[in-house]
């Protein structure tokens, strides 16, 4: 074959913009793709508790997640840059997500959890003698407990929790201990051995 005739090709070298747009439209389809992922975690969670309550601490990814939704609707309401899009308020609305739980009526339902789980703390004290719950003596009261704990350290770091004041101070009041760790085994058996005399 003759060389002159033959019409050489090379790729083409895409401009910058090209690039710039490509990798832009690949991150969109990952942050989307995150987006997705959290929502049908979030749909797993309405499902099995009948709410979108997510505390942060407890709820660990999941629930940063749901507050920076909260965060990312009032920016969005509010004009402001931010990830929130017609579509995806419309998806966790599906879900009653509820855009400012601690103003309004949807934490009714765990409040009511919470005095219930109070009141078993105190009869747990009128039993036992202590507020120190053991893991493997109520797991469903521990782990309350646990959360108040978090919780609290949510609150003061001004996060999204369900610790206000008026249940900090009931715990106050019955001398609830907020910095208990589980490594405090000494303590925790010489209160058992104090009870045991």
């Amino acid at each position: 074959a003759n060389s002159a005739t033959e019409e050489v090709t090379t790729p083409s070298t895409p401009n910058l913009e090209e690039v710039i747009n490509t990798n832009m439209s690949s991150q969109k389809g990952i942050f989307e793709e995150r987006w997705s992922m959290r929502y049908k975690q979030l749909q797993s969670y309405y499902e099995k508790h009948g709410d979108c309550l997510v505390s942060c601490p407890k709820g660990g990814t999941l629930g940063r997640w749901v507050k920076t939704q909260r965060k990312e609707y009032k920016d969005w309401k509010s004009g402001r840059h931010s990830n929130m899009t017609h579509r995806r308020a419309q998806l966790l609305v599906r879900l009653n997500f509820d855009w400012s739980p601690m103003s309004s009526g949807a934490t009714y339902q765990k409040k009511k959890t919470w005095h219930a789980m109070f009141n078993e703390l105190i009869e747990y004290k009128k039993i036992n003698g202590h507020y120190h719950v053991q893991k493997n003596h109520d797991q469903r009261l521990y782990n309350w407990v646990h959360d108040q704990r978090n919780e609290l350290k949510a609150m003061k770091k001004k996060e999204t929790t369900t610790m206000n004041n008026e249940r900090k101070r009931k715990l106050d009041k019955i001398s609830f201990d907020w910095t208990l760790k589980e490594s405090t085994g000494c303590k925790l058996q010489s209160v058992w051995e104090g009870n045991m005399a």
